[in-house]
């Protein structure tokens, strides 16, 4: 957060991406404030796809 407020102009919100396969992520980032704001499926081959979840924050809060 302190690297995105620093920069000129400074960043006004930040988004991520994670999947289901990573909650310790997840948790993370919502201790930290973002909310998911969305998800999709992602295909990663022709016999698997994982779901992902976006999060989304101001970066003044």
């Amino acid at each position: 957060m302190d690297h995105a407020r620093g920069r000129s102009p400074p960043l006004e919100t930040l988004d991520l991406e994670t999947s289901e396969f990573q909650p310790g992520a997840r948790k993370l980032y919502e201790k930290h404030g973002f909310s998911v704001v969305g998800s999709h499926v992602m295909r990663t081959g022709p016999l698997f796809s994982m779901k992902v979840f976006r999060f989304h924050r101001r970066v003044a809060d």
